[in-house]
């Protein structure tokens, strides 16, 4: 039950975090940082969970993730920030 929460807990402020950085800063920082949170976060959801199942073991997926994830992470913030973009356009009066 504990890897569980961890798991759900890690991927909500993988998901969630992001979407306030978008909205709050400039997207030169916000969209490089919302990518390394996205990374990160899940990075340290997979090294918790080694730690709480000792049966699970460092999987290939794993390493694809830490090499690779911050690719992942740049395409959700750029993501959100393209939704951000429409929201913004869709509420601007226009003349």
């Amino acid at each position: 039950m504990m890897a569980h929460l961890v798991d759900w807990s890690f991927l909500t402020i993988a998901l969630v975090l992001p979407i306030f950085i978008i909205f709050k800063l400039k997207w030169q920082i916000a969209i490089p940082l919302s990518a390394l949170v996205v990374w990160i976060s899940l990075i340290f959801a997979g090294l918790l969970l080694e730690s709480l199942d000792p049966n699970r073991d460092h999987s290939p997926s794993d390493t694809i993730w830490t090499f690779f994830g911050w690719i992942g992470g740049l395409l959700y913030a750029l993501t959100l920030w393209i939704i951000k973009n429409l929201i913004q356009l869709a509420i601007t009066p226009r003349n």
